[in-house]
């Protein structure tokens, strides 16, 4: 089962050591990233996303969800434009499992939290080591946001990250 995870740093360049780490984990076999985008918050308050294309791809549903999230979360109107159709499948599939108040949650506590200079990594993604990819990824810190993930795990996942950072 894939699982929308996001974790907002501080800077930007956190967040590009993140994603470099994320892929890093992907080539040893720990983590699959299906779609990923860098949303960067300028000082002035200006929102960009950068989100690379993967060869690994599961129909219009996951190749626009990364995207079209940022682009909804931080109105960011040309991200979230292409990928009307991805956004509006996956939001479908979660209105129809009851789980639509979730994703407005996780969107509006991640744009809340992107403070001006910080960035955020988001990653639809796969993961039968879980505790290998918290424990690299929790190197750097951040806030971990998941969807399709329980409170409880959740907290347990930043405590993991909280501990490997020094925080």
């Amino acid at each position: 089962m894939a699982n929308l995870y996001a974790i907002v740093y501080p800077d930007h360049k956190t967040a590009e050591q993140s994603l470099e780490t994320a892929h890093g984990l992907q080539e040893a076999g720990y983590l699959k990233i299906l779609e990923q985008a860098l949303i960067r918050r300028s000082e002035d308050g200006d929102v960009t996303v950068d989100n690379e294309k993967h060869p690994v791809r599961r129909g219009v549903t996951v190749g626009g969800v990364v995207g079209g999230v940022a682009g909804l979360f931080f109105l960011a109107p040309l991200a979230g434009a292409a990928v009307g159709a991805g956004i509006g499948t996956f939001v479908g599939k979660h209105n129809a499992s009851g789980a639509v108040g979730d994703f407005r949650d996780f969107r509006d506590t991640i744009s809340k939290d992107l403070q001006p200079g910080g960035a955020a990594v988001v990653i639809l993604g796969e993961t039968e080591g879980r505790d290998r990819v918290v424990h690299d990824l929790g190197r750097l810190g951040g806030t971990v946001h998941a969807l399709d993930i329980s409170e409880k795990e959740l907290a347990e996942i930043q405590k993991q990250v909280d501990k490997v950072s020094g925080s």
